[in-house]
């Protein structure tokens, strides 16, 4: 499947590669004068010609995921990182303020990234030999998949990004820094259930897993976990929400967003969660599943958006957009539940719904000004969280002795 995955994924970097190349003469008219349009022609050129090398890195990065090789994607991930950074500074130094030059540079480090990738996986390739070639039977399940996501994928960031369209077109540009700023710097947080699901997709999508009882498990503890990862810097940076926008930015941006942050930590920590159900659903084959969910969710959100930004403002669009993460994350479980048979008491543990619990009561008591002191609250929050995670090392660390003794006798 891996080297079948790989020759469609070129092709379909080939056919964008095509179209954005055939669309560079066209899109530049769009540009000012004539030095400018003709920087723009060939920033596109350079941009097609490396469409298949972005479209097989994914490719190589999926069968490492797939293999948990995830020490060998970081490795990777964290120099081309720098080098995104680091290309265009020297482009500038280099050759001056020219697009094309930049692009270049993004470009280069792309096409190594993709021959780095491509080293890694070859040990993947090399272990599937007599089966390096096209197999026609594979092309359907891969594309239905594929599509199923793609169509997740483009819905959801739309769905993003529509309050912030929402907040510059019905209040003012001024507004939408108030909104955007808070926003982007919670939702970073995001980034912590993006690296467990990483590791517990492929096990979900693994066809020959047989040991069912124990990615059960897996799943129970994964969640248990990302809410408590999710429960102390949510809770902190909503409670100190003031005095960070205060001290990165002004006393009167605080003032105008710090309520802000506070709804959208609430709602990053409700929709972190629903990262769990949607990873297993896709790695299950449910793909279409929670494209449907996404599909279903758009107007619905588009006309309350609207509505709650005509008459409160930024902070209608903020609760919009934490009524819809709390929707997202509802159908998410209960479609999980469904679809793949698996009980309430799997997820929400007692564990878990004690970390819910605290999360619930902190921002009850936030949300009625009963705080008492601010830097006792966050002691207690580190406190949890780091006895909580102990304990789960040390859970983790006596399972795998019992199981080494149990594989020696």
């Amino acid at each position: 499947m891996t080297v079948t995955a790989s020759y469609l994924l070129l092709s379909l970097g080939g056919i964008a590669a095509v179209l954005l190349a055939s669309l560079a003469p066209w899109a530049k008219t769009f540009t000012g004068t004539a030095d400018l349009q003709a920087d723009v022609q060939r920033s596109l050129l350079i941009l097609a010609l490396c469409m298949p090398a972005i479209t097989l890195t994914s490719g190589f990065r999926g069968a490492l995921e797939a293999n948990h090789r995830f020490g060998v994607i970081n490795l990777i991930r964290v120099p081309m990182g720098v080098f995104t950074f680091v290309g265009p500074l020297l482009s500038l130094s280099w050759f001056g303020p020219r697009l094309d030059a930049i692009c270049a540079f993004l470009c280069l480090g792309r096409i190594l990234a993709c021959a780095v990738h491509a080293v890694y996986a070859r040990a993947i390739f090399d272990g599937a030999r007599g089966t390096m070639e096209w197999d026609r039977k594979l092309l359907r399940p891969l594309c239905t998949t594929g599509g199923w996501m793609t169509v997740s994928n483009i819905v959801s960031p739309l769905m993003g990004y529509a309050d912030r369209f929402t907040v510059g077109a019905m209040i003012s540009a001024a507004a939408l820094t108030y909104y955007v700023t808070p926003h982007e710097l919670v939702t970073k947080l995001w980034i912590i259930p993006g690296a467990l699901t990483a590791t517990l997709f492929p096990i979900f999508a693994s066809k020959s897993s047989k040991d069912t009882s124990s990615e059960l498990v897996l799943l129970s503890k994964t969640l248990h976990l990302l809410s408590v990862a999710m429960l102390v810097p949510t809770l902190s940076i909503a409670y100190f929400s003031f005095e960070i926008l205060q001290a990165w930015i002004s006393t009167d941006f605080a003032k105008a967003s710090a309520g802000l942050m506070q709804l959208f930590c609430l709602g990053v920590f409700i929709n972190a969660l629903a990262h769990i159900p949607h990873t297993v659903l896709q790695g299950r084959g449910q793909a279409r599943t929670t494209a449907l969910i996404h599909v279903a969710e758009v107007l619905p959100f588009l006309i309350l958006l609207a509505v709650l930004t005509h008459y409160f403002g930024i902070y209608g669009a903020a609760a919009a957009w934490l009524v819809r993460a709390t929707v997202d994350t509802a159908l998410m479980f209960y479609f999980c539940q469904q679809k793949l048979d698996f009980g309430p008491e799997l997820f929400f543990t007692r564990q878990t719904i004690a970390v819910l619990a605290i999360e619930a009561i902190g921002f009850s008591l936030l949300a009625t000004d009963m705080v008492f002191n601010k830097y006792a609250l966050a002691t207690v929050l580190v406190t949890i969280g780091i006895a909580t995670l102990a304990q789960a090392h040390l859970a983790s660390t006596k399972n795998s002795e019992t199981t080494k003794h149990q594989s020696f006798k």
